[in-house]
């Protein structure tokens, strides 16, 4: 029996694009999620909500919807289960600004609210513990 016979260079080539194939397999299995720890998540959740202005309408176009913030999205996601879709990712960005996510912001909010003696310095403490965007959602 006469069996096929290849040149070297085609097996190679074979093998190259199956390790190739293998490789982007595995990637696109991995899923689309973020893939930080909680912790993680938590600290740039954190981190970056205060540096965000209070947007209700946040679009695919607004210049801060991209890259800048794709670490703050991934730790959305992780943390709140927001999808990946843009209206989810809009409504992400819309609740971090405005203390909607933070149970805790709203309780002290409703606090400095109420805070008869020095309101002033009730809310610069809110804002220095929960950052700029829960101060401006008290108003």
């Amino acid at each position: 029996m006469k069996g096929v016979s290849l040149p070297v260079n085609a097996v190679i080539i074979i093998a190259l694009a199956a390790v190739v194939l293998l490789v982007l397999s595995t990637f696109f299995l991995m899923g689309t999620g973020p893939s930080m720890s909680n912790i993680e998540a938590q600290r740039v959740f954190e981190e970056q909500c205060p540096k965000i202005k209070c947007e209700k309408f946040v679009t695919p176009g607004t210049p801060a919807f991209g890259g800048l913030y794709k670490n703050f999205f991934d730790a959305c996601q992780r943390l709140y289960g927001i999808s990946g879709t843009d209206s989810e990712k809009s409504k992400c960005f819309f609740y971090c600004n405005c203390g909607a996510l933070t149970s805790e912001c709203n309780t002290d909010c409703t606090i400095c609210k109420n805070f008869p003696v020095d309101k002033e310095r009730c809310f610069a403490e809110l804002e220095k513990k929960h950052g700029l965007g829960c101060k401006n959602s008290c108003f």
